[in-house]
């Protein structure tokens, strides 16, 4: 039979996970709405590769299980950080063209 202490850790990470996949699906259907969290969100998925990196290396883990992660993580940070600009900027522009008066 398992620890229940196990059981309770394990089913605590994996809501944590689940929470957190959903704020980023919310940060990736409206980006524009949530643009003062993206540098937040970007830096997290860099620092938890490094984490990830870090101690696959110390474990000495082989490359099939932690690469994966590690790759996703730093790709998808720095992909979150150079786009937060176009974001953030378009949504400056709506903004803009919201508060203008009609034209003729």
């Amino acid at each position: 039979m398992a620890d229940p202490m196990y059981d309770y850790w394990l089913r605590m990470a994996s809501s944590v996970f689940t929470f957190i996949g959903i704020a980023y699906l919310l940060l990736a259907i409206w980006p524009k709405k949530f643009a003062a969290v993206l540098p937040f969100a970007g830096g997290f998925m860099l620092a938890e590769g490094v984490v990830l990196l870090v101690h696959g290396l110390r474990l000495h883990l082989p490359e099939t299980p932690f690469s994966g992660d590690t790759s996703f993580c730093f790709i998808g940070g720095i992909g979150i950080l150079l786009c937060m600009g176009s974001v953030r900027g378009s949504a400056k522009n709506q903004g803009r063209a919201d508060s203008d008066p009609p034209g003729p």
